[in-house]
């Protein structure tokens, strides 16, 4: 999990990284920007998990699911909230695309 949590703050850092469910689900609609991964928390609502799950699959996107909480994931981002999602558009410096 620390790989991963390494490769999610750089991604956020160096790339393009959308924070939230409503973004991630809006830029799955629109397609405005290619999302090349969604992540998603382990503990977040069932119907967000479905939702985001059924748009990415639509749009061909890879899902990974984080295995911590929303709070952490949160923590890793640097923000004061929780994050069920976020999306990833431009990885950056990250090799995060790897690990689907």
């Amino acid at each position: 999990m620390a790989d991963l949590d390494e490769e999610i703050r750089l991604a956020y850092s160096s790339g393009k990284v959308l924070v939230g469910y409503k973004r991630t689900v809006k830029e799955l609609k629109t397609g405005k920007d290619e999302v090349k991964l969604v992540i998603i928390a382990k503990n977040a609502p069932k119907n967000i998990k479905d939702e985001i799950t059924y748009l990415a699959k639509l749009a061909d996107v890879p899902v990974v699911e984080y295995p911590g909480k929303s709070l952490e994931l949160g923590r890793i981002l640097r923000k004061p909230f929780f994050v069920s999602s976020l999306a990833v558009i431009d990885p950056g410096e990250s090799s995060i695309l790897k690990i689907t």
